[in-house]
């Protein structure tokens, strides 16, 4: 499960999750309502990288430093 502090402004949230910080290999995106999300799909053993950013009308933020998970 993947959650961050909600932002009031934001009418939503886009996810990434990449296998490098660079975000070149990205594996998951997914625009959400919410400030907290999960993914159903299967990932192998291995360090991954997930950033957010909020979504207002056709406004989108910068991304947010990534974080870092592994598996």
């Amino acid at each position: 499960i993947f959650s961050w502090e909600e932002n009031d402004n934001a009418e939503g949230y886009e996810i990434e999750v990449a296998r490098d910080s660079k975000f070149k290999d990205v594996l998951l995106t997914k625009r959400i309502r919410l400030n907290t999300t999960s993914f159903d799909k299967t990932l192998v053993p291995g360090t991954y990288f997930w950033r957010v950013r909020c979504v207002y009308k056709s406004f989108k933020s910068d991304w947010s430093k990534y974080r870092a998970f592994e598996l």
